[in-house]
């Protein structure tokens, strides 16, 4: 169906008309009917017809200077101009402006006709070119996001091939035959060493992806892939020639580092591998801002260099585990004499300012990650102002300074934390003991009370009253029944149950391992005093 409107000075000339369409195009749909110039631009800013069928000569606006506005307007409008011969004149000029035809006065409904099929024929055709454009549109649309996915996930496989890049390069302009992976974790297992946010809900990731990807969608270069163990990759395509190429990642990079924090309350960081000129060997990238996730903090960008694999700069990741396990048992004197140990390696292995700066950086990294291991919230403690001051550093005094700096504000900070949670602890500590009967307590009721780990309860237990949870609650159950044994009036199978030992013999065992005597030697010498 299309939509037409007549304009006529004339009325009978304008219902003459209506008649004929009626009549012989039920594909027409009359919109509208004008008398002037002035009302039928109007109208078709209005309904905004297929067709505009309009009497050239007509007083006020003519139909020239209509049929001029509305093209204007609308280009996409198909016009037809009535004339008489005596106004042909006027036709040619229509014809300039970009009318498509004219019908001569008095209208013969047959050339109406005729002239009118003709017109909706093309416009049939182009609606349909127009409509298989737009599908195709819509196809490529839907389809460059997986091109994208696709293209990344080869180059992560070492799949990807010149020949793949030159089919694509059509659909996708930015692509290069030299670029990098910069890799943002998104979330931290519970065994995971990378200081970032806990698990975001799974369709999180969905969210993520149409956000970066509405932000990226200017820079053409930029792929992005799936994520992938809570690692989200992007790939940045470059033209060496252009020096700001660097500069533009890592700012692009910032921006996603913040949209994560600020949309998503994520904080995470970027990684970035090294540069390669040939699409078969991206996978070096991908895997190099790997190696490089542990040394990264939330807040920061860090990139790829060769101290991560290089024979004559090695971490010293011995010693850094003999700091966490001193740590772990709360013997902070020694940890702080192994991490001196460790920092003496690092600036005494002639390493470069910058190799020396991003072992720091790995060390600090180790620290975030150990306060949950010691059952601290990682935003407890912000290492974030102590990057900095690493990272700003100029000469490798100023960076033993400040990492020296981090480390005793961070174990100071364990100490005080320490003692205070511990306080606090073992106050619910002891009003659980107090609430629950002695026959009821368990470590792991104890535990599952204080939505902590029975480890990690059992060791704090024992730093307190230097013996451990089962031993205690032994004591105190031998303790209870003392007196009911004293008493005389339950026999020794009753005050077992009474106590929490549903095994008579082994509530024996433990009794006489405590006080020396059985329960029935214990009644017998109570008796005596």
């Amino acid at each position: 169906m299309y939509s037409v409107i007549i304009v006529d000075d004339e009325a009978l000339s304008r219902y003459a008309l209506h008649v004929m369409l009626s009549k012989n195009m039920p594909d027409l749909n009359v919109a509208a009917e004008c008398e002037d110039g002035a009302s039928a631009v109007q109208a078709a800013l209005r309904y905004k017809p297929d067709i505009v069928i309009i009497d050239i000569k007509m007083p006020g606006m003519n139909g020239l200077t209509a049929s001029k506005t509305i093209l204007e307007n609308l280009p996409g409008t198909t016009i037809l101009i009535l004339t008489a011969y005596d106004s042909f004149e006027y036709a040619r000029e229509a014809l300039i402006i970009g009318v498509k035809g004219y019908l001569l006065k008095p209208l013969i409904e047959k050339e109406v006709t005729e002239t009118l099929q003709k017109i909706t024929d093309s416009l049939s055709q182009n609606r349909a070119i127009k409509n298989k454009d737009v599908e195709e549109k819509e196809i490529v649309s839907l389809a460059i996001p997986v091109i994208k996915r696709n293209l990344v996930a080869s180059y992560i496989n070492g799949t990807a091939a010149p020949a793949l890049l030159a089919e694509y390069s059509p659909l996708l302009p930015g692509l290069t035959d030299s670029g990098f992976f910069m890799l943002f974790p998104l979330t931290q297992s519970p065994d995971s060493t990378l200081p970032f946010s806990p698990q975001p809900p799974a369709d999180t990731y969905k969210q993520i992806i149409e956000s970066i990807s509405q932000m990226i969608s200017f820079h053409k270069n930029v792929l992005i892939g799936e994520v992938s163990f809570h690692v989200l990759p992007l790939f940045f395509h470059i033209s060496p020639s252009d020096p700001s190429w660097h500069e533009t990642a890592c700012m692009l990079a910032r921006k996603i580092i913040t949209l994560l924090n600020q949309r998503f309350k994520l904080k995470s960081g970027a990684a970035f591998g090294g540069v390669y000129h040939t699409c078969q060997l991206f996978k070096s990238s991908y895997q190099e801002a790997l190696e490089v996730l542990p040394a990264l903090l939330p807040g920061t960008v860090i990139e790829y260099t060769p101290v991560f694999n290089s024979a004559h700069a090695v971490y010293p990741y011995s010693l850094e585990e003999l700091f966490i396990d001193s740590l772990r048992s709360r013997n902070t004197e020694r940890a702080h004499e192994y991490a001196q140990q460790l920092l003496n390696e690092i600036f005494t292995a002639r390493n470069s300012l910058q190799i020396s700066k991003e072992y720091s950086i790995q060390f600090l990294s180790a620290l975030k990650s150990l306060l949950h291991q010691l059952g601290f919230r990682q935003t407890s403690f912000d290492l974030y102002p102590f990057l900095c001051q690493i990272q700003s550093s100029v000469s490798e005094h100023q960076l033993k300074e400040h990492v020296n700096y981090a480390l005793n504000s961070f174990l100071e900070f364990l100490q005080n934390e320490s003692q205070e949670k511990n306080y606090a602890l073992m106050k619910k500590i002891n009003y659980y003991m107090e609430r629950e009967p002695i026959q009821m307590v368990s470590l792991e009721g104890l535990s599952s009370y204080l939505n902590l780990t029975p480890q990690y309860v059992s060791k704090v237990f024992k730093e307190e009253y230097h013996l451990n949870f089962t031993d205690y609650i032994t004591q105190k159950k031998i303790s209870l029944a003392k007196p009911l044994l004293e008493k005389g009036t339950l026999s020794v199978q009753d005050v077992s149950i009474q106590v929490g030992y549903s095994d008579q013999n082994y509530f024996c065992r433990i009794f006489k391992k405590i006080t020396g005597l059985t329960p029935k030697e214990y009644q017998k010498y109570a008796k005596t005093l």
